[in-house]
């Protein structure tokens, strides 16, 4: 069943990239990482997590950069599908790009007969390096969010992942 949601987020990284194909100006990201997961459910612990997405770049102000992103989350507890507005600093003489983006989207959670859905949404941020002229190394990701609900409990999952970027 996660394979459905690892092609749901790649199509939403596809379908952002092809979007960026239009406007020369902008910069568009395509990204992977792997990393660990605490979901939150109860008698889960930390477990192997990975994400798959894109950015497009909306518009530059100086050193901050506006973009949308969108991205699939997956591990062995939870999937998720998120899209919201990313904001990075991008001084010319140092090469280390933080990040922050506000996601929203779809989670889904539970034993594969008998997934549920919710709303969710997740806070992200990270630091990425550039490593070669359209390859960065995403070297921190952390990421806390909400949305999944079990009896007596909102869950909070966070999630540590280290990547690559492959820029256009």
């Amino acid at each position: 069943m996660w394979r459905r949601y690892f092609f749901y987020g790649l199509l939403v990284a596809v379908l952002i990239s092809c979007g960026g194909v239009a406007s020369a100006q902008s910069q568009v990201g395509v990204y992977g990482t792997v990393g660990v997961e605490s979901s939150g459910l109860n008698g889960q612990g930390w477990t192997g997590a990975g994400t798959i997405g894109a950015y497009f770049g909306l518009r530059d102000f100086g050193p901050l950069s506006v973009a949308a992103d969108g991205r699939g989350d997956f591990s062995t507890d939870i999937a998720s599908v998120l899209v919201g507005p990313r904001v990075a600093v991008h001084a010319p003489s140092f090469p280390v790009k933080p990040y922050g983006e506000l996601l929203i989207g779809v989670v889904r959670s539970g034993p594969q007969n008998n997934r549920k859905s919710d709303f969710g949404y997740r806070f992200v941020g990270g630091a990425d390096v550039g490593v070669l002229p359209h390859l960065d190394w995403r070297v921190i990701e952390v990421s806390s969010g909400g949305g999944l609900s079990e009896p007596n409990k909102t869950v909070h999952t966070t999630t540590v992942t280290s990547g690559v970027v492959l820029r256009f």
